[in-house]
């Protein structure tokens, strides 16, 4: 029975999908991200347990292609791809794994028909280039490569060889494969294509194996066990015949392996042993640990029929999930009508407690092979390609950590040659998608999967502040995918969008100021703290000196610190705004006032007493400490501006003079009524 591993799809659409499933948190599928640009074939995805994304697909024509891998950080963004060429005819299988420090590991088979296999591999340390890769032919042909990867960065390449034998190679990533000590693991067996190595942070691994029957191989403490063989029992024609696959097997992050066993019994026409009474049953076991070995633990946890060859395979794409909180079991159901149903089991961890078919979906047109991937925390994706007769559509499905159901299906794509999507998935439940679309070059797609909320760091929310001063909110949020948008509230009404930016107070009092980071699909976080505004101390003298009731700036700002002078000369004096030229004073009032902007360039000095002076000869001879002197340039501007956001350009020039290069301080005063508020100042400089 022909078992789909993982080939060719595809995803579209520059919208956030999100998914309709059970309560809780907002998730969904990014926006498309698009990997290759020439035609693709097979590939693989995968994840580390803090979300480190890992994509390695084959690309080009046959006797040119090569192998690409592109990894993803979390929360950045894919790496440019790094290629690997072929050195036989083409290539059919790819498999990849990263660990959460970005030690990552691709293998991949190399063919030249009919009879000629050799394997490929190339991996990269944590923080490292990825080395030359390696070509490995063990026996007279080595084939059907799988790779995992330790926490430690240990690279695990299990493959098989001929004469039939499962041997592997453990080897530091970065380092050589070749130079790995060849172990046997168990002779008279085969790798299962496309269904190979699952290993756990700590080293701990499972793999099936294919042995005229069905086995299993654990890893635990650095020890492997082979479990003994479910063996076939085949007959010739008219008698029946039993066969025994290892289908799938994988193990989550704290080191749960689970398995897949499935039984095919044929029963071949009795007249003519190929025909119309010629019946297939298959049913599906879940397997476990039992005493160190991969065990047969359940009854059948999926089963079905077929007569006459006809109709889709009564179970198609069988696959086993596990994390802490339980199992997932999921397959295609075909019936006789051509049509086939996703479904879905779920188990205790021990196997235990089956709860009853869970149809996924509606019947559709044809076989599906549903693909599942399930997170550290439970959170589980169900994703296949189906066919309503006329159009081909990608869909998935969701689940909540630890629910007995998965929510409806969505579109994420509809169009002409899809192939079959891969997931991935972290332990905080986020994941990704993968698959191919056509038609002309076959192109390789990865979309984010996002459902869980950004996280805040370094908040920094000033205990006080005073009235009219600017003061400092900033934050560093983070998200395995992104974009965020960050925004602030300052308890006073008013609200500002940046990870910093700055506020000024226009009254007293108390205030809770708070963050909010945002990410594409709906996930927040929040973090907010109290800031007490006080009013600032009355300045001495009177008149125009100022006292506490003058106009308040607040929020002053330049739109460039750093800028050549215009040719348009600055008004002295205006009541309304000119085209901006140079730069821009960009500040906010309490009331409307008038302001006057006052410009002194900043110059070397030296110290005379407490005074900055300027150098003289006898300073200079007496070896005075150097300071910066502001010389006052005159006259200053003055403008009649409105309550709250003002702009003011500047063009570099007051009146017709401009201004020399130079660093300068511009003071603004706000005054009202008589009275003058405190004084905001802000650096710039003028550049030729």
């Amino acid at each position: 029975m022909f078992r789909w591993t993982g080939s060719v799809g595809a995803l579209a659409g520059a919208l956030t999908l999100a998914l309709v499933g059970p309560a809780g948190a907002a998730t969904g599928f990014l926006t498309d991200e698009t990997l290759t640009s020439a035609g693709a074939g097979a590939f693989d995805v995968a994840m580390a347990p803090n979300g480190y994304a890992i994509a390695g697909w084959v690309e080009g024509a046959t006797r040119a292609q090569v192998v690409r891998v592109s990894t993803r950080p979390p929360g950045g963004d894919w790496s440019a791809p790094q290629s690997f060429p072929v050195s036989l005819d083409y290539s059919t299988t790819v498999s990849v794994a990263i660990a959460s420090t970005g030690a990552a590991a691709v293998a991949w088979e190399e063919v030249t028909s009919p009879t000629t296999f050799d394997v490929g591999v190339a991996s990269r340390p944590a923080g490292g280039a990825f080395a030359e890769a390696e070509v490995l032919r063990d026996g007279t042909q080595s084939y059907s490569p799988s790779v995992g990867i330790a926490a430690d960065g240990t690279v695990t390449l299990l493959y098989s060889t001929s004469p039939a034998a499962a041997v592997l190679r453990d080897f530091a990533a970065g380092g050589s494969a070749l130079a790995a000590t060849l172990q046997p693991l168990a002779a008279s067996c085969t790798t299962s294509f496309g269904n190979g190595i699952s290993v756990a942070p700590s080293g701990d691994a499972v793999a099936p194996l294919s042995c005229s029957g069905a086995s299993f191989a654990l890893r635990t403490r650095g020890s492997w066990s082979v479990s003994p063989p479910v063996a076939d029992d085949v007959h010739s024609c008219p008698s029946g015949s039993t066969y025994h696959t290892a289908v799938t097997a994988s193990i989550d992050s704290a080191g749960h392996p689970v398995g897949v066993l499935e039984t095919h019994v044929f029963q071949p026409d009795f007249m003519t042993c190929v025909g119309p009474l010629q019946s297939d049953s298959y049913s599906e076991q879940l397997v476990l640990p039992l005493a160190g070995v991969m065990t047969p633990v359940s009854a059948p946890v999926a089963s079905g029929s077929s007569f006459g060859g006809f109709g889709p395979f009564p179970i198609s794409g069988p696959q086993a999930a596990i994390s802490p909180n339980g199992i997932v079991f999921s397959w295609g159901a075909g019936d006789m009508t051509f049509r086939t149903q996703a479904n879905a089991r779920f188990f205790a961890p021990d196997g235990s407690g089956g709860t009853a078919d869970q149809p996924v979906g509606q019947q559709v047109t044809g076989s599906l092979y549903p693909r599942l991937a399930l997170a550290g925390n439970g959170r589980g994706l169900l994703s296949w390609v189906q066919s309503d007769g006329t159009t081909l559509s990608v869909v998935a499905a969701e689940r909540e950590p630890a629910a007995n159901a998965f929510g409806t299906p969505q579109p994420l794509v509809s169009g002409r040659d899809l192939g079959f999507p891969m997931l991935a998935m972290d332990d905080a439940g986020d994941g990704l998608a993968a698959w191919t679309q056509g038609p002309g070059p076959v192109v390789l797609h990865v979309r984010g999967y996002d459902a869980t909320a950004p996280t805040l760091t370094g908040v920094s929310i000033p205990a006080s502040a005073t009235v009219g001063a600017a003061a400092t909110f900033s934050a560093a949020p983070f998200d395995a995918w992104g974009p965020l948008t960050t925004t602030w509230s300052f308890g006073d009404g008013t609200a500002a969008t940046g990870t910093s930016v700055t506020h000024a107070y226009a009254s007293a009092g108390t205030f809770t100021a708070s963050v909010t980071s945002t990410d594409a699909v709906g996930n927040a976080a929040t973090s907010s703290a109290t800031v007490q505004a006080t009013a600032a101390p009355a300045a001495g003298g009177s008149g125009a000196g100022g006292g506490s009731g003058g106009p308040a700036i607040s929020g002053l700002s330049l739109t460039h610190r750093r800028f050549r002078v215009g040719r348009a000369r600055t008004a002295v004096s205006a009541r309304r705004r000119r085209a901006p030229v140079g730069t821009t004073f960009s500040f906010q009032l309490d009331r409307a006032a008038g302001v006057k902007i006052a410009f002194a360039k900043r110059a070397r000095g030296l110290r005379s007493g407490r005074r900055c002076v300027k150098p003289s000869r006898r300073l200079r001879r007496a070896h005075a400490r150097r300071c910066t002197r502001r010389v006052a340039i005159r006259p200053a501007l003055t403008r009649a501006v409105r309550a709250g956001a003002n702009a003011v350009p500047f063009s570099g020039r007051i009146g017709r003079r401009a201004l020399a290069p130079g660093r300068y301080v511009a003071t603004l005063t706000a005054t009202a009524d008589g009275s003058a508020g405190p004084p905001s100042g802000i650096r710039f400089a003028v550049v030729r």
